[in-house]
């Protein structure tokens, strides 16, 4: 009994020692709370900014007055989902759709349980991109982590 014990105490430690921080940067530079990616069915990539657009008259007035779209370059794939089967690779530019828009969203989603600082072009950021066949864009975002921003 007291091996297994000592099995399960060293696989515990392995466990905790071998998890890296994610954690992502606020809009004033420094690191803030990182935001958990744990749905295996999206890809997680890293993205970067490209170029921001206001979305078309079909979405709500909110997103047709903030920028909600964006065209990304995927930097890195740093997780296949079970849903990626090859359909974007790293440098491919994909038009995503932000769901909570690209500016700071503590005024327009004031019930968010954290505000998410917003994206610029240029900033870098990981996010798991849920798929939406059928839908322009084909790419969507809910929440991210800022890795770099200007």
């Amino acid at each position: 009994m007291k091996g297994m014990y000592k099995v399960i105490c060293i696989v515990g430690f392995g466990l905790i020692f071998s998890c890296k921080s994610n954690q992502s940067v606020t809009e004033d530079g420094k690191k803030g709370e990182n935001i958990s990616f744990n749905n295996h069915f999206n890809s997680l990539i890293q993205g970067k900014i490209i170029k921001r657009y206001k979305a078309n008259e079909d979405f709500q007035t909110m997103h047709r007055e903030n920028y909600s779209e964006a065209d990304v370059v995927v930097v890195d794939i740093l997780r296949n989902g079970q849903n990626y089967h090859g359909q974007f690779n790293k440098g491919d530019t994909l038009r995503i759709f932000f769901n909570f828009t690209l500016e700071h969203t503590k005024d327009l989603f004031p019930n968010l349980n954290k505000a998410l600082p917003g994206l610029k072009e240029s900033d870098v950021f990981n996010a798991e991109l849920d798929e939406k066949a059928g839908s322009q864009p084909a790419y969507s975002v809910y929440l991210y982590d800022v890795i770099y921003t200007k």
